[in-house]
């Protein structure tokens, strides 16, 4: 209700107290210590994989909602008034990003990557990977994005497993609703943003290359000791 009177209170509203707040509540102030805390060094080589991950998984979802958009007929408008929001002429660039890119990294991963993972890593890695996940997934609220959201899920819950902390999916989440915002705004500038050229046909090269990468930074990562512990859950 309060984002149909005002999108940006109303997601700030949503983020905060019905995303934020009750995963803070449940998860405890000692647990939450934990799932923040990493040694800088670990933490820096995770990171340059994550930043080198953020556009081939951009690729990849983007490309996975290009497919599914065929079977929706309300979905341009749908991606029209989203995209409106994310325009800087709309709104002021810092306030985009803090609502859009910032808040929504922070908070959506507390709960998701955060709570819900630790209540399913009991169940054993793969139901940690896959119910999180799928999760978030239906948390967008529209189908169109549920695989797309998915898949990205998958790889944000890969990374909390394997540092056992919330540092690196933050990071990852807030850089894939980064590049979303610049290429709302810039793709006229520079057509890669878009992926998809004017006649409507989907550059697969973008896509075979995104896979490839992927592929190589996920192996990469699996042979980076980024735990603060000796003991690695996917060894």
């Amino acid at each position: 209700l309060i984002q149909a009177y005002n999108p940006a209170l109303g997601l700030l509203f949503s983020q905060l107290f019905i995303i934020l707040l009750p995963a803070l509540l449940f998860i405890g102030k000692n647990e939450f210590k934990s799932l923040i805390s990493q040694h800088r060094r670990k933490t820096l080589s995770g990171f340059i994989v994550v930043v080198a991950a953020a556009v081939p998984m951009y690729i990849i979802t983007t490309f996975l909602f290009w497919i599914l958009s065929f079977i929706s007929s309300s979905h341009s408008i749908d991606v029209s008034k989203y995209s409106e929001l994310l325009k800087i002429e709309n709104s002021n660039i810092v306030l985009i990003i803090l609502l859009y890119a910032v808040v929504p990294a922070i908070c959506e991963e507390i709960l998701f990557r955060g709570y819900f993972l630790k209540v399913f890593r009991k169940y054993g890695i793969i139901t940690a990977l896959i119910f999180p996940a799928l999760m978030f997934g239906v948390f967008h609220f529209q189908y169109i994005k549920v695989l797309p959201v998915f898949i990205s899920g998958i790889w944000l819950g890969f990374l909390a497993i394997k540092t056992k902390n919330i540092i690196l999916p933050i990071a990852a989440h807030f850089l894939h609703n980064f590049i979303v915002i610049l290429s709302v705004n810039f793709k006229e500038y520079d057509p890669a943003f878009s992926m998809v050229n004017q006649q409507g046909h989907y550059k697969i090269y973008y896509i075979v290359s995104a896979l490839f990468i992927m592929f190589v930074l996920t192996k990469l990562i699996l042979k980076m000791n980024l735990l603060t512990s000796s003991k690695d859950d996917f060894t």
